[in-house]
């Protein structure tokens, strides 16, 4: 837990600057003298900032997130002890190639969109761009307000994609990933299993499991998935219209950026929603294989009834749960909805 004051007043600060960042954006994109185009374009930057501001938000310094990782952690350590080395999972790679691809992505974002205000200072969403005399701008001249404004806009971008994307890939996508790992541990314990012992220290390890899926819930229910269910589908929509669209309309090499984000958005959803769909799946076909069949020795009736007792896990949000058929709907919703875009562009 920090303790420095310095850098919780630091926190805090670019918490509440990044909410009044997108409050002061939102009326330029809806009720500013814009282009569609124009809207398309800033509507862009203007979702990702929502998402990574909700993701970020913890103006109390609530230590849930911590809590969630180190609990994540110990537990960990506990169930693997004394086990083989495990071989990595399809799912953990494709994780990996995800967090690799997020911090590329964050190295390279706060330098196309500076590339963008260089070479046109009316770029929306970005504050310049509600200058009535923003093309006049000039950045290779004297020392003038707009050098200070361009400034503020990168730092904003910056910390607010370093802050959002690690919350979200650490607490969450992490978080998710370990509970479908941890799930499969459980599955081969309990094939192993042959006393009643072992068994019941497998059901053991399963409801601490579920503690852990508790605790992971609460934290996605309150910011992060209603950003993720919210937000990166319409980033999806809107990356993949205006990058299919509007190539020619956005200057090089800042039209760079909205492919690299249409694919980080794409994978993000489709990679986050899928695991969250094996969480559920994995936990109903171990209950469900080992309820039915115990192994064969004394007492299996009250064994079933201590299996069937347990729940299934899930990813939860609200009062639904993510199954494995979201992601298909969310990817089918997204691919309508940005073909229709593309189609209506293509026939005006």
């Amino acid at each position: 837990m920090i303790q420095c004051p310095k850098r919780i007043r630091a926190f805090r600060l670019q918490s509440v600057l990044s909410v009044l960042y997108c409050s002061v954006l939102l009326p330029h994109i809806i009720l500013g003298p814009l282009t569609l185009w124009k809207q398309c374009q800033g509507l862009v930057f203007l979702i990702c900032f929502f998402a990574l501001t909700l993701c970020r938000w913890n103006y109390d310094l609530d230590p849930l997130i911590s809590h969630v990782i180190n609990s994540y952690m110990d537990f960990e350590e506990n169930i693997l002890e004394g086990q083989p080395a495990q071989r990595i999972s399809m799912a953990s790679d494709s994780l990996k190639i995800l967090i690799r691809m997020i911090e590329f992505s964050l190295k390279v974002v706060p330098v196309f969109i500076l590339a963008l205000i260089l070479y046109d200072p009316c770029t929306p969403p970005f504050i310049l761009s509600m200058c009535k005399e923003c093309s006049g701008f000039s950045f290779w001249g004297s020392l003038g307000i707009q050098h200070f404004v361009i400034l503020f806009e990168v730092w904003m971008t910056t910390h607010m994609f370093y802050s959002g994307t690690t919350i979200f890939l650490y607490a969450c996508a992490v978080g998710i990933l370990s509970l479908f790992n941890f799930l499969e541990v459980i599955k081969r314990k309990f094939q192993t299993s042959r006393t009643m012992v072992e068994y019941r220290r497998c059901i053991a390890f399963y409801r601490q499991i579920q503690i852990l899926e508790r605790i992971l819930n609460k934290l996605l229910n309150f910011l992060i998935i209603p950003a993720v269910i919210s937000f990166t589908p319409m980033a999806e929509i809107v990356t993949m219209y205006v990058s299919f669209t509007l190539y020619k309309e956005i200057p090089m090499p800042g039209f760079v950026l909205f492919p690299l984000l249409m694919v980080d958005v794409t994978v993000i959803n489709v990679l986050t929603f899928m695991l969250a769909g094996w969480v559920n799946s994995t936990s109903k076909q171990v209950l469900g294989e080992y309820a039915r069949d115990p192994q064969p020795f004394g007492r299996r009736h009250e064994l079933t009834r201590t299996i069937k007792s347990c729940s299934h896990l899930s990813i939860k949000f609200g009062s639904n749960f993510v199954d494995e058929g979201t992601s298909l709907v969310i990817q089918n919703f997204c691919l309508n909805q940005a073909s229709s875009l593309i189609l209506i562009r293509k026939n005006d």
